[in-house]
């Protein structure tokens, strides 16, 4: 194939070249993960000669024009030989990442924690175990424990971060020294304070250390080099092979790497830095988006990112095949195909909405009953036609067939292109119908038929358990679940104000075998947390029923809660409570269905 050829590098230009910053890692590129155990077994595989994986890199002066960083990004405290005088040809790193970055904290002490190093003693242990040299007296002094599984040993710079070029008496020997051939001196001392060892054996130690320290120089390391005039695909079909054992890139992986190509300034950083950028700029100015947007986007604190904005260029290709009239079908080979361009020009069209849309999303507690690729196809539609999101018949409608789709525990997948076209069409006439017809439409959802025993099934951890109190509690059917058992209005689920409180708590029930219906939602109310502290605290169910029936309006909040009172200022026996909760069950599983028929 006239687009790769294979090479084998030396380590020691591989080093020279990490030290001018000739080697660049695409934005598309995944961070660096390996712990220091990835890299003391790297290290350990080069000393001893074994084989390692191919690296590929492609010339950076080519076609493929992608934003990159230096391989140290995160090594900014340490030096780095960087010449602007250099015309070396620079290269992306398209795999092998890993071992390149570890290659730079072995060999060039690139570690703002760890320095690495080789273990003299346990070199020669393992080539010469008969002479047993680990008995000598000369090493008594050697603070380090005996590892030969691990020729390569890794130790933590502390607060003195200057490099050490040996340690531990010159039995330890950094990979630096090893790499810039400044170990024979330090092989020299090392075997001078070894006390019971003739001179033949110090020659033969000599010869032996020297002749394996000095290989590392020339350990050759296997490359595929892409041509420089290759066009992306070629790339990521390259790729796909060589990285067939590793993590495969994702569709926004690739989409983000073309997205380096685009010509506006604005946009030259990459759709993944746009995207985090928008995103966060937004909630800088409006924060009551914050919660919605990281939740949905799945912000992560560490790293400071949006690690789902790969549901963006979903719903974007759904909103646009809608806009066409065309099947909403999402294929991979389509959506690479579109110039890089078409994913920031539809951001700039479409973000106003999406925020909104998201805002809602979060504020009726959709995230909460896992129906995400169902709710990915809702917000396109609500993006192809933005006018229904403005209806509030037709949002409602949204929200009970993705609570339906959970409390019916049916999958809505990608192949359900018939119910998006039918929502889509229902869009449509609810904006331009005229208003005896607008809502003349089959509903997408049927009565789920719950039963009292699934109701009792129905536990804390399960999404469904989430759908039903988002019913009982935003919804209200039948005007019910305004309050909570104590009187506190109740507008929508919200957990930093209301606890889940269990009716008959788990810890009280002595025959726990039958544990399910106690953390079923039938022994669930919400209950304002900071009253729950302080007025029910470790109360007997008995007696903060008797504290809610001395309330003023205390039946009214229990009846709002379908507890009746009565039956439950009765419970004295687990059998009691048991009866309670099935009881319960019965008229929360009527609840649901009414719900939806109407």
């Amino acid at each position: 194939m006239s687009n790769i050829h294979n090479i084998d590098i030396s380590l020691q230009d591989i080093v020279k070249k990490i030290s001018k910053d000739v080697y660049l890692i695409p934005k598309f590129q995944r961070d660096f993960v390996w712990t220091s155990k990835d890299i003391i077994d790297l290290g350990d595989s080069i000393i001893r000669g074994y084989p390692i994986s191919s690296l590929l890199i492609m010339p950076e002066n080519g076609n493929l024009k992608i934003g990159y960083h230096g391989l140290l990004k995160d090594e900014s405290s340490l030096n780095i030989v960087n010449s602007e005088e250099d015309s070396e040809t620079k290269y992306y790193v398209l795999d092998g990442q890993q071992r390149m970055t570890s290659i730079s904290k072995l060999f060039l002490s690139l570690d703002i924690r760890n320095e690495y190093y080789y273990d003299l003693l346990s070199i020669l242990m393992e080539r010469f175990p008969e002479d047993k040299i680990e008995n000598d007296s000369g090493l008594n002094s050697s603070k380090a424990k005996i590892n030969q599984e691990a020729l390569c040993r890794s130790f933590n710079r502390g607060q003195d971060k200057s490099d050490k070029p040996t340690r531990d008496n010159n039995r330890f020997i950094s990979g630096k020294s090893i790499i810039e051939n400044k170990f024979g001196s330090v092989v020299s001392k090392f075997l001078r304070n070894l006390k019971d060892i003739d001179e033949d054996k110090f020659d033969k130690y000599m010869d032996y250390l020297n002749g394996i320290l000095g290989a590392v120089s020339g350990y050759s390391v296997p490359a595929t080099v892409i041509s420089g005039d290759s066009e992306l695909g070629v790339v990521i079909r390259v790729f796909e092979k060589v990285n067939s054992t590793g993590k495969k890139l994702t569709l926004f992986d690739l989409i983000n790497a073309k997205s380096f190509q685009v010509q506006l300034e604005v946009y030259k950083g990459g759709l993944s830095t746009f995207l985090n950028n928008k995103i966060d700029d937004k909630i800088s100015s409006n924060t009551n988006l914050k919660i919605g947007l990281q939740d949905f986007f799945k912000y992560n604190e560490d790293s400071e990112v949006y690690e789902k904005l790969d549901r963006i260029i979903r719903i974007f290709e759904i909103a646009h095949l809608l806009e066409q009239n065309s099947i909403p079908n999402l294929v991979q080979s389509n959506m690479l195909k579109r110039n890089a361009e078409f994913w920031f020009e539809m951001w700039n069209k479409k973000s106003h909405v999406l925020f909104n849309i998201i805002q809602w999303i979060e504020e009726e507690n959709l995230l909460d009953i896992g129906q995400i690729t169902f709710l990915e196809y809702a917000i396109a539609i609500f993006l192809a036609n933005p006018q229904s999101f403005e209806n509030a018949r037709f949002k409602r409608e949204v929200k009970k067939y993705a609570l339906y789709l959970t409390i019916s525990n049916t999958n809505f997948s990608k192949s359900n292109l018939d119910t998006v076209e039918k929502l889509y069409d229902i869009s449509k006439r609810v904006v331009n119908e005229h208003e005896f017809k607008k809502y003349d439409f089959d509903a997408l959802f049927s009565t789920p038929n719950l039963t009292p025993s699934k109701v009792l099934e129905i536990t804390t951890t399960k999404a469904e358990f989430r759908a039903v109190l988002n019913i009982l509690y935003d919804e209200k059917p039948k005007g019910k679940f305004d309050r909570d058992i104590l009187g506190n209005k109740v507008l929508k689920v919200n957990p930093s104000k209301f606890d889940n409180h269990h009716i008959y708590p788990k810890t009280r029930v002595s025959d726990f075998s039958n544990k399910s219906p106690y953390n079923s939602i039938a022994n669930i109310v919400l209950v304002d947390s900071k009253q729950n502290r302080e007025e029910i605290k470790d109360k007997t169910p008995s007696d903060y029923f008797k504290f809610i029936e001395n309330l003023e309006g205390g039946r009214d909040f229990s009846e709002a809660n379908l507890i009746d009172l009565n039956e439950a200022l009765k419970v004295s026996s687990n059998d009691d409570a048991l009866m309670f909760i099935t009881s319960r069950a019965n008229k929360i599983a009527e609840m649901i269905n009414f719900f939806f028929k109407n």
